[in-house]
């Protein structure tokens, strides 16, 4: 369903609120489905596209209210994640500007780029639209990056909210709406850009003309086994042997720079913050009791605790927790975005995994064991008492031989299943998990 305005409803008791608006990134994923080229969907990917192009004016006119590209879209699908209910209006004319907001934006820019540059294959006309998306994905990031929604000292992106005055307070609340920025980034073939000149051109002239845009956002080469920041001559031959662009060169296009995704994954990467042994939590370990997070604005005190199962709020219904545990959607894209990065960078970026171990891992590996924890939520414990997902009654289920319940968050202390019992949409999610543990290999933990 599509309002005539273009948007897309919430769900069933508030169609005015606002999702995140992955539409045009499932598009992409059931477009790219059929593994041989010639058998895609194209009348499929364009008719989604023109539906798409209303959903994405919808959220410019509605959600970016200071006409400044930072967006604000209220809860995001994650209810309780915030030091308050995100999509009710702040006190005395304040504005919350987004990370999260921001960053599914670019998020969806990205993924109607790319949307874009597959209609421009067989239509000219795209082209000028992907261009339209390149410069919106740009303006985008690199608002983002300069805003006080980045941190310089702790590496990490925070919600920011604004007064009247235009003062800001940033909310230091590490969760996964910090993570959300890793999401949006894609790699450019030099072939498929090559084959385009009236993009090639577009995306030249922003390079060279306005360098303020791509100051704070990644636009990389690699050509050679080289790495460089994007210039103008990086889309042109170069006369220097070691720097020859061929059609294996990539472009990549991301928010966070080199810099600041590693500072970012260290956050991520750590088992006394986000790392657990079942995945990625939806909150910081750090503020675990006795240490809650504490955010003070004038008079008022707002505080949040890490809470590993279900809430202890009645926000959003009380029966919903993003304050800790592992939700698979979005570890999913975790993974996902992890394995575009390591397909731009390769094995040239290496991290610890864990932070502070020592033991240092491509992106690759990381995604693969990520991949493993959120599998390992469904499998047999190594003791054979069940599978974690089941809980409690893990030994129940496992003499009886009952079939898998798909939870729709998870304990990332113990594994047990949280929520509805049947939530099969997006946490059989883990079926393509599962497929990727066994195509790519895996990195065990003690390897």
């Amino acid at each position: 369903y599509l309002h005539p305005d273009g948007q897309i409803p919430a769900y069933e008791w508030n169609f005015s609120d606002c999702n995140p608006p992955v539409h045009a990134w499932g598009v992409l994923r059931a477009f790219k489905s059929a593994p041989i080229r010639k058998n895609r969907d194209f009348a499929f990917l364009k008719s989604s596209f023109h539906s798409l192009l209303m959903n994405w004016q919808s959220w410019v006119a509605k959600r970016d209210f200071n006409n400044d590209s930072l967006y604000a879209g209220g809860f995001l699908g994650l209810d309780n994640i915030g030091v308050f209910d995100r999509s009710a209006p702040l006190p005395d004319g304040q504005k919350l500007q987004q990370a999260d907001g921001t960053a599914w934006m670019s998020f969806f820019a990205s993924c109607m780029f790319q949307i874009a540059m597959e209609l421009a294959q067989h239509d000219p006309v795209y082209e000028e639209m992907a261009g339209r998306f390149f410069m919106a994905f740009t303006s985008i990031a690199d608002a983002l990056n300069k805003s006080q929604l980045w941190d310089e000292e702790d590496g990490f992106y925070y919600d920011v909210i604004v007064t009247p005055s235009g003062k800001k307070y940033p909310m230091k609340l590490r969760s996964l709406v910090g993570l959300v920025p890793l999401f949006a980034c894609t790699t450019i073939s030099k072939q498929a850009l090559d084959s385009m000149p009236s993009l090639k051109a577009r995306i030249e002239w922003i390079v060279e003309n306005r360098p303020d845009l791509a100051e704070n956002v990644t636009l990389m080469s690699h050509c050679s086994k080289t790495l460089k920041r994007l210039e103008r001559p990086f889309l042109q031959e170069s006369d220097d042997e070691s720097e020859t662009l061929d059609n294996s060169t990539q472009y990549l296009l991301a928010i966070p720079t080199r810099d600041r995704l590693r500072r970012v994954l260290e956050h991520m990467l750590d088992e006394n913050k986000f790392l657990g042994k079942y995945g990625i939590r939806s909150m910081s370990k750090e503020y675990e009791d006795p240490h809650p997070f504490q955010f003070k604005q004038g008079d008022f005190t707002h505080e949040v605790r890490y809470l590993p199962a279900e809430s202890d709020l009645t926000m959003f219904g009380g029966n919903s927790s993003w304050r800790g545990p592992v939700w698979l959607p979005m570890n999913y894209m975790i993974v996902q975005a992890l394995d575009r990065y390591y397909q731009f960078y390769g094995d040239s970026f290496k991290l610890d995994y864990p932070t502070g171990s020592g033991k240092q891992m491509t992106l690759k590996q990381i995604s693969n064991n990520i991949a493993k924890r959120l599998a390992s939520i469904f499998t047999n414990d190594e003791d054979g008492s069940g599978r974690p997902a089941h809980g409690s009654m893990k030994d129940f289920h496992r003499r009886n031989n009952l079939p898998v319940l798909y939870y729709e968050y998870f304990n990332p202390e113990t594994g047990a299943g949280l929520g509805a019992s049947h939530q099969t949409g997006w946490t059989a999610l883990v079926a393509n998990l599962i497929m990727k543990i066994s195509t790519d290999g895996l990195v065990d933990d003690d390897e």
